[in-house]
């Protein structure tokens, strides 16, 4: 289960109500590693279904979730299948929940398909394309991809013996390329997706991402 910091029914309900939503019923989501999160069903304040996503950051703190926020909601204002950050009643997109960092996300509809097919391949790259192609000059500075890969360079050694003298030599040419301001995921693995009637319908989870 993703959830490292527990909440009751009583402190979940009291996060919903800054934001104007009435909690009916919540559930831990059962994929992810990284943060608390909690899939919830909601209505509105004209009595309307809505369902939504708390995330809780456990490592994170406000200043360094910022830029992402910025970006889910760039990435949603350019129509990409990308939740953005609802504000509360301050008009504030992050919050503190349990002493962390929080935020509330509208919860996009499908399911995850972790099957791999050439369709399924060609919309991911498809996708990935329209990413890629976003402007990013708008954005506040993301996490610095070369330093990313100095962290890797640190790692490889964990690499069977007989693959370190490959991956170092992909590491330094990658390392040789000029940087670029391309947009680029991070951490696209399958349960960062979500698939509706064969069709991809959300994006998820951009806190690896960087230029």
């Amino acid at each position: 289960m993703s959830v490292y910091t527990p909440l009751s029914h009583s402190q979940l309900a009291l996060v919903l109500d800054s934001y104007g939503y009435r909690l009916l019923d919540f559930r831990a989501a059962s994929h992810g590693i990284e943060n608390s999160t909690f899939l919830i069903e909601a209505q509105d304040r004209h009595q309307q279904p809505a369902p939504l996503v708390l995330t809780i950051f456990e490592t994170l703190d406000h200043d360094a979730l910022a830029p992402y926020l910025v970006l889910l909601g760039h990435l949603a204002e350019q129509g990409l299948p990308v939740p953005a950050p609802l504000t509360d009643h301050h008009g504030q997109d992050q919050i503190t929940v349990a002493g962390k960092p929080a935020v509330l996300m509208p919860r996009l509809p499908g399911e995850h398909d972790f099957a791999v097919d050439l369709d399924r391949c060609r919309q991911v790259g498809a996708l990935l394309a329209r990413l890629h192609r976003c402007d990013t000059g708008a954005l506040l500075a993301l996490p610095d991809e070369r330093r990313r890969l100095e962290t890797l360079a640190t790692q490889l050694n964990q690499l069977p013996y007989d693959h370190r003298e490959g991956a170092r030599a992909l590491l330094s040419d990658w390392q040789a390329r000029p940087a670029g301001t391309t947009l680029i995921h991070g951490d696209l693995f399958r349960d960062n997706l979500l698939w509706q009637q064969g069709r991809i319908s959300a994006l998820l989870d951009f806190y690896n991402a960087c230029l």
